[in-house]
């Protein structure tokens, strides 16, 4: 049973590494095992100001931006593709809108707005399947999305919610954002405004600008300027 194969969009590993104002659509479908998201399994790194909008289909750790991943922060991200857990055989896996399965996690600001379904999982949440000894700092999810925010937990902390419209959380997202950055001593943030596009407001209802972190006025660089397509 293959469960070490790491897939993802931009990297099917990250190790000791920084992600940052990247986006990505298109589709994966890998049902016999192993571990899929925008990367597939990542540790000891930083992943900031990305949207994943990739529909994945994965056999054991489904997540938006990681099916597994240990001591990853991740600030500012929104995951808008629909995930699904199908097992090849009776894995019992894990899936989440953000992170499959993940343990010392800090997620900062981030939203869910795509769908997370399983046909068998051990567990199964909106923004994490499984969380051990981790943070979340106004993280939110799309009321529907799943029932769960959190699968299973051991040793969490937790500013989450579930919203009919994720708009109304979008202050104290902001705020997260701009607090982790400034604290790692950026002299830049992003933040979330509302999507006025109707092709794509219905699906991303927020999306993100960079501005300058000290007085919060919008620079010219918004997040869609880097993607990553597949098929």
């Amino acid at each position: 049973y293959p469960s070490s194969i790491n897939l993802g969009v931009i990297s099917g590993q990250l190790y000791e590494g920084t992600i940052e104002n990247c986006s990505a659509t298109g589709r994966i479908d890998c049902r016999r095992g192993g571990k899929q998201g925008l990367v597939g399994w990542a540790a000891n790194s930083t992943i900031i100001a990305c949207a994943n909008g990739t529909n994945i289909v994965g056999g054991y750790h489904v997540g938006g931006f990681a099916g597994e991943c240990s001591t990853v922060e991740l600030v500012g991200c929104y995951n808008y593709g629909d995930l699904t857990l199908r097992p090849f055989t009776n894995s019992n896996g894990l899936i989440g809108g953000l992170v499959g399965t993940e343990v010392l996690g800090k997620y900062y600001g981030c939203y869910n707005n795509g769908t997370v379904s399983s046909d068998n999982a051990y567990a199964s949440g909106a923004l994490l399947g499984y969380a051990c000894n981790s943070a979340l700092h106004y993280c939110v999810y799309k009321n529907g999305s799943n029932s769960n925010a959190i699968g299973q937990r051991n040793g969490v902390t937790a500013d989450i919610g579930g919203f009919d419209d994720l708009t109304l959380a979008m202050n104290d997202m902001n705020t997260a954002i701009a607090n982790y950055m400034s604290s790692k001593g950026y002299t830049y943030a992003y933040r979330y405004v509302v999507n006025t596009d109707p092709a794509t407001m219905t699906k991303q209802p927020l999306v993100l600008q960079r501005v300058n972190h000290l007085s919060m006025t919008s620079e010219t660089e918004d997040l869609g300027e880097k993607s990553v397509t597949t098929s």
